[in-house]
């Protein structure tokens, strides 16, 4: 499968976990710096994190956070481009991973149903 950009134009790749949309700071405001003071960095998001997410816009105390990632994420998801979400220094970009169906076949050690496998 071929990405949709270039993601090696970023100095530092990660994978965010809905925890972190859900009880950190709002991702503008994190302080990336202390990861990659100079950056470019690019976050991405795993579609299993997105449906985590997506599962708490009507929780009382997570629903405005959830919302709130929604419209963070966007842009990127609506045009399969990174999406700038700090300016920096460091500049931080946040997409949407392009994932392909997994082979369970060969991940004998993983469960299907287990979420975090997924």
């Amino acid at each position: 499968m071929q990405s949709a950009f270039d993601h090696t134009q970023y100095a530092t790749v990660l994978l965010m976990d809905s925890m972190v949309a859900l009880e950190a700071k709002p991702l503008p405001t994190l302080p990336w710096a202390e990861i990659d003071p100079a950056g470019p960095i690019l976050v991405l998001v795993v579609p299993q994190v997105n449906t985590e997410i997506d599962k708490r816009k009507r929780d009382g105390r997570l629903g405005k956070r959830a919302r709130e990632f929604n419209r963070l994420i966007a842009p990127a998801a609506e045009s399969g481009r990174p999406s700038r979400i700090a300016e920096g220094p460091p500049a931080v970009d946040i997409a949407v991973a392009r994932t392909t169906r997994i082979d369970w076949d060969n991940l004998d050690d993983l469960d299907p149903d287990e979420p975090d496998a997924r």
